[in-house]
């Protein structure tokens, strides 16, 4: 999983996160300098994952335009590291300058896995979902648990707990059950060969 501003990121997928590091060994990458460094490692801390899956990189915040070639390049290095099938990154609806960055520059990287771009209703103007994933009360419960390690960012309103608990109810009622999360299913390149 991809994003520029690890509170972001967290919001929009932590909670399938940890399910998918322990099954997957999927690792999670990049944070700007200052307070979020720490309250990153606390909040992965709190989702019960290991030190060692997480990557720190020190990209500057806003200038990741700036930066796509060494982006990519690190994208590309960690998908041979780690073979995924399937990779987190922003939707291409996003406004954000970096998240535009990471979810291009990650398409690139990814295009022969499944790519989910997840939502961040802050910052999308549209989202067309397509993929839920089901959550159950305990895994919307972890996630605010990481959210509140990020104490930087308590004032922002999609900080509140009732925020994501309603977030996570509002996704699960659109499928008929408790809590989900929405996905976009971004377009990836498949290659058949016949013989």
């Amino acid at each position: 999983m991809w994003g520029d501003h690890q509170q972001v990121r967290r919001r929009g997928a932590r909670r399938v996160l940890r399910r998918l590091l322990h099954r997957r060994g999927i690792r999670s990458a990049r944070i700007p300098p200052g307070p979020l460094e720490s309250e990153v490692r606390a909040g992965t801390r709190a989702l019960g994952v290991p030190p060692e899956n997480l990557f720190v990189y020190k990209f500057q915040v806003r200038k990741l335009p700036d930066v796509r070639q060494e982006i990519l390049e690190e994208l590309v290095r960690l998908k041979k590291e780690l073979e995924p099938s399937t990779v987190f990154l922003p939707s291409s609806k996003d406004l954000h300058q970096d998240h535009q960055t990471v979810y291009l520059e990650g398409l690139r990287a990814f295009k022969m896995v499944t790519v989910l771009g997840y939502e961040l209703p802050w910052n999308n103007m549209s989202f067309d979902y397509r993929h839920f994933i089901v959550l159950n009360e305990r895994q919307v419960a972890t996630k605010i648990a990481a959210l509140k390690c990020y104490h930087s960012q308590q004032c922002r309103h999609y900080s509140k707990e009732d925020f994501i608990w309603s977030w996570a109810r509002s996704r699960g009622g659109q499928i008929a059950v408790d809590f989900a999360e929405a996905f976009v299913t971004c377009p990836h390149l498949c290659i058949h060969i016949q013989s």
